[in-house]
């Protein structure tokens, strides 16, 4: 499983050490593509919280803390171009009102450049298409790509 603690390595094997790609597949017991893709990142923070209906303070703190603490990844290890994603099990639409609930979430998450994916999007069939997106929206890497 790749950490960012191993995309940290990679990063400053290549940029700060200059080490070849091959060095580091070596030095570092990756596979070339790792290595490879290693300039291009996707932080994905994955919350359970209770799926109810609480709209109470508690749940909103909890949500608004997650949101900070994944931009926050971001902000420490990736770089502007970098994509970043909350996955929670919170139900973050009200489908009997047509709109989303917490909506200063998602106006802080736009504002982030995070991508926020609730409880009606877990479905395998939903939240692949999503994450897919994210990963394409993620720019290629150029000075690894051979």
């Amino acid at each position: 499983m790749l950490v960012v603690e191993t995309i940290g390595r990679i990063r400053r094997a290549f940029f700060v050490k200059g080490q070849s790609i091959k060095e580091i597949v070596r030095d570092l017991k990756v596979s070339r593509n790792t290595v490879r893709n290693g300039d291009s990142l996707v932080f994905i923070s994955c919350k359970s919280y209770n799926a109810d209906i609480d709209i109470g303070v508690n749940t909103r703190e909890k949500l608004k803390s997650a949101l900070h603490e994944v931009d926050d990844l971001n902000d420490h290890f990736g770089r502007p171009c970098d994509q970043v994603a909350l996955v929670t099990t919170t139900d973050l639409i009200d489908e009997d009102r047509h709109r989303v609930r917490f909506e200063h979430l998602f106006g802080k998450a736009l504002a982030l450049q995070v991508h926020v994916i609730g409880l009606d999007f877990l479905a395998w069939s939903q939240i692949v298409p999503r994450l897919r997106r994210i990963f394409e929206a993620a720019p290629t890497a150029s000075p690894l790509t051979v």
